[in-house]
């Protein structure tokens, strides 16, 4: 990477991964951030790349500063002229230490023009590793659109509880002296009060929408930022339910923001309107709306675990039936030609009919609640009105201020009213948190390090020792007590099915974590050296190929920084590629569905391995690399891989044919148990096809066809 970037760029980049809680940048994302990098441009160009270097490393963007400052040390220097430096130590006393890509020197001032920046990771909470201290970060990141959204809704009841006192003054007023003046004139406030009203509404509706819409980017890409960070081998089974999972963030958006307003605004004018209606008529009429509330309140309570514990069971149906269904989708063609849809329409059928019984409950138990809290409003205003009426003689209650404080009780209790959908949503708000919860405790890649290794160079060099992994705790384990393959080396992994070919291969990219034991590159923990930098020099080709949706040169050039058309049509007509491509009237432009449906699985590998051979790994881990592909275009490939695998490079090829082998030097032959053969590879091949050592005069030839390896004698030597 070092010699297409900047020097100083460079140089800048391997400084900052030695800080504490600077995350490691992807080559892709290097090579794009220093192509905008000039050791000539201005200072002000020169800020902007290094801003967007900060920010993509998990920096503080912090205010630029025209002079050093001691307590705010270590510092970026931009010296016009003099490139980039960095300021570790000093003083305007002793001097300032400066180090840059030529070495360390002091100064004791420092020209004009030059600019710093303080250098600070931006800070974690404690429990940064939940989904709760996520949602909190994010939610309160800026309290201001909550602030507005508060005020407006203060105002606007305010404005509400002059309507209200509209009424009163008609009647108490205007009726009795037909004052036709004083009508005009409140009722032209009262327009006023009702328009402004309105305009909060909408003002507070356009803050709303724009913060939620902030709160929904961040949130989605934090989430994602998680789901792509975690280790393959903590992902579970289930991925419709794993996808229900990631999306609860939803219901929590919404729930909170509703939340917050309701608790903020909404609910604590109920207690002022209620003092409203005890300033207007006295205690009696304020104790009935009190008594009412106090019930309304209670009822709300007792539907609020069973609503919570409904809409917690509905979200878990419907996520396993969303599972169900993605599942059906990925299968169609196995249930079809297994002629399996009646198993699959049962299990929807029953998945289904969970979900519509649990939501049907919940919206029952909704229903429910909301009928008694209408009923107790209109109970509250018939009892209102006929104490009004009875003690209005005695307590000098005008007929304004009874219908006033009939409106008012209105406002009292309609709070309580929000209460069933907020319990809803706070069911299944609970149950997404849960979700989520689950999500952030999986394991990622470089668990619980805040600064992995960072490598300057990855020789290859593999080395396991006591290794044990299983799929789940009733799978018997795969079981591998020494492994070592040296820098360089080339070696095929052989076995019958299910010896753990693949998964090896996948504990070697560091994909997977062994349950015991460690596997060791370069003497290094494999889990120690930063995801991002594995895949700098890493080329893993799995079995199943995995495309994506878009372009087919979207796929080619998947993670792979900067290749021009001229590189990428060379390896596609080496690998074969170029003449499925010219087949098709938009060429590299042909669009691919999701999963690549529509290419059989030779071109699936083709395009994979055209991917990898792009890609220029150091490391090349190819499992059954050919297994989909025709003798002619296995041919090709062949040829093609022993081309890029260069000398110094390091293979590890799983695989069953024998045409693969002569890119390799040695065999190891692998059984749940362990390792049952090691040596080189005409050695180990004599042993597996029953000849004696000195029958093998000459290399072996790739047969014309392609064959299985591991005949009879080797399960034989294997049992033996």
């Amino acid at each position: 990477m070092s010699e297409s970037l900047s020097p100083n760029f460079t140089w800048l980049l391997t400084q900052l991964t030695r800080i504490e809680g600077v995350k490691p940048l992807p080559r892709a994302k290097a090579r794009q951030l220093g192509a905008r990098w000039d050791d000539e441009a201005s200072v002000t160009d020169s800020r902007a790349c290094v801003e967007a270097l900060f920010t993509e490393s998990g920096l503080q963007c912090l205010p630029w500063a025209d002079r050093p400052s001691a307590e705010s040390l270590p510092m970026l220097v931009i010296m016009p002229g003099l490139g980039l430096h960095l300021l570790h130590a000093g003083g305007p006393q002793q001097g300032w230490l400066l180090v840059g890509p030529t070495g360390r020197q002091r100064l004791r001032s420092f020209p004009d023009g030059v600019t710093f920046m303080p250098i600070r990771v931006c800070a974690r909470s404690k429990d940064a590793l939940t989904a709760r201290a996520l949602l909190r970060s994010i939610f309160f990141a800026d309290r201001q659109w909550l602030v507005f959204a508060t005020v407006a809704t203060i105002v606007g009841n305010l404005l509400a509880l002059g309507v209200s006192l509209y009424s009163m003054q008609v009647y108490d007023r205007v009726i009795p002296t037909h004052g036709i003046s004083t009508l005009v004139v409140l009722t032209v406030a009262a327009g006023i009060a009702i328009t402004l009203e309105l305009l909060l509404k909408l003002a507070r509706s356009a803050i709303v929408h724009a913060s939620l819409s902030r709160i929904d980017e961040s949130l989605s890409h934090g989430l994602f930022a998680r789901f792509l960070r975690v280790r393959l081998d903590q992902l579970p089974p289930n991925v419709g339910v794993l996808s229900g999972q990631l999306r609860g963030y939803e219901t929590l958006r919404g729930f909170v923001s509703m939340l917050a307003l309701y608790l903020m605004a909404d609910a604590p004018f109920a207690l002022l309107f209620l003092v409203g209606i005890y300033w207007i008529s006295g205690p009696q009429l304020a104790s009935v709306v009190l008594v009412f509330l106090v019930v309304s309140l209670v009822v709300g309570l007792l539907f609020r675990r069973r609503i919570e514990a409904a809409a917690q069971a509905g979200m878990g149906s419907g996520n396993r039936k969303q599972g169900l269904l993605i599942e059906a989708v990925g299968g169609a063609e196995g249930i079809k030609s297994t002629g399996a849809s009646w198993h699959f329409q049962s299990r929807w059928n029953n998945a289904s009919r969970d979900a519509i019984e649990q939501d049907g409950t919940v919206r029952k138990l909704s229903e429910m609640a909301s009928y008694l809290g209408a009923s107790l409003q209109q109970a509250a205003y018939v009892v209102l009105v006929a104490t009004g009426a009875y003690i209005a003689g005695d307590a000098n209650i005008t007929t304004g201020a009874l219908v006033a404080c009939s409106i008012l009780s209105g406002r009292v209790l309609a709070p309580i009213g929000m209460l069933p959908g907020l319990l809803v949503q706070s069911g299944h708000a609970k149950a997404a948190l849960k979700g989520l919860e689950d999500v952030f405790k999986l394991h990622q890649d470089n668990h619980a390090m805040a600064s992995p290794l960072v490598p300057e160079r990855i020789e290859g060099r593999f080395t396991l020792d006591d290794v044990t992994f299983a799929y789940g705790p009733e799978a018997p384990p795969i079981k591998l007590a020494k492994l070592v393959i040296a820098s360089g080396e080339k070696v095929a992994i052989l076995g019958t099915v299910g010896a753990g070919k693949s998964t090896l291969l996948r504990i070697l990219a560091g994909l997977y974590q062994p349950h015991t034991g460690k596997v060791l590159l370069d003497d290094l923990d494999i889990q120690q050296i930063a995801r991002e930098r594995l895949c700098d020099d890493l080329g893993y080709l799995p079995q199943q190929v995995s495309l994506f949706a878009g372009s087919l040169r979207d796929n080619l050039l998947l993670g792979i920084p900067s290749v021009n058309d001229e590189a990428l049509l060379s390896t596609a007509k080496a690998t074969g590629l170029l003449d499925f491509v010219t087949r098709h009237p938009q060429g590299l432009d042909m669009r691919l569905a999701d999963g690549g449906v529509g290419l059989s699985g030779g071109q699936r590998q083709l395009v994979a391995l055209t991917r990898l051979v792009l890609a220029q790994p150091t490391l090349w881990l190819l499992d059954e690399p050919t297994a989909s592909m025709d003798a002619s275009t296995e041919a090709r490939c062949l040829n093609v891989l022993v081309a890029a695998i260069r000398p110094t490079h390091t293979a590890v090829i799983v695989t069953h044919k024998p045409a693969l082998l002569k890119l390799v030097d040695r065999i190891v032959v692998i059984t749940p148990d362990g390792v049952a053969m090691d040596g080189p590879r005409d050695e180990i091949l004599c042993q597996l096809e029953g000849r004696p050592k000195a029958a093998q005069a000459t290399p072996p030839q790739p047969p014309a066809a392609p064959q299985l390896l591991l005949p009879i004698a080797f399960k034989r030597s294997v049992t033996s």
